[in-house]
């Protein structure tokens, strides 16, 4: 899943820069799916913010709340790495 999930963020990426509104929130609200199906709940209500505010075509915000999806994304990257390692090391 995380694989479809970068997949889909490089495209989003693709998408604000070419302020493509409509294809950031068909992008958003699929990596928003994906992620709450993982149970990664933080970085999917930050991919509901950036479908939100592609639905009200509010472009400026787009560049901040996608840094924050990435830093999420990379947090729950990190996550699973510490349940693969086996480590109960949670801090």
């Amino acid at each position: 899943y995380l694989v479809v999930i970068e997949d889909d963020v490089e495209l989003l990426l693709k998408a604000i820069k070419a302020s493509d509104v409509q294809e950031v929130k068909i992008l958003a609200h699929k990596i928003k799916g994906a992620l709450k199906n993982l149970r990664f709940e933080r970085s999917g209500f930050v991919a509901a913010k950036i479908e939100k505010i592609a639905k009200e075509e509010q472009e400026e915000n787009l560049d901040d709340q996608f840094n924050e999806l990435v830093s999420e994304i990379e947090l729950a990257k990190r996550e699973i790495e510490l349940v693969k390692g086996g480590s109960n090391d949670y801090r």
